[in-house]
């Protein structure tokens, strides 16, 4: 629960200590942490997402994409917090 429950490590930690972790694997919150990454990996398992590109460069790349995906648009980095 909280923000031990998004750490990759702590799972790891608590794996490697013979305990069992309730929650996903350290794998999987690690795919979590890069939304980019964690998208191609529920298409690649077939799950239904959201229609959009996975813009990057400079503003004119990033407008070129939302042109091609239609708007209104969702601008949202592929990692980090806050």
């Amino acid at each position: 629960y909280g923000f031990l429950s998004e750490n990759a490590d702590f799972a790891q930690a608590v794996a490697d200590a013979g305990l069992v972790f309730v929650g996903p694997s350290p794998g999987v919150i690690d795919l979590m942490g890069n939304k980019a990454r964690a998208k191609q990996a529920m298409e690649a398992a077939g799950v239904p997402t959201v229609p959009g590109a996975a813009a990057q460069g400079d503003a004119r790349q990033v407008l070129e994409a939302a042109r091609r995906t239609g708007f209104p648009v969702i601008l949202k980095a592929a990692a980090g917090g806050g």
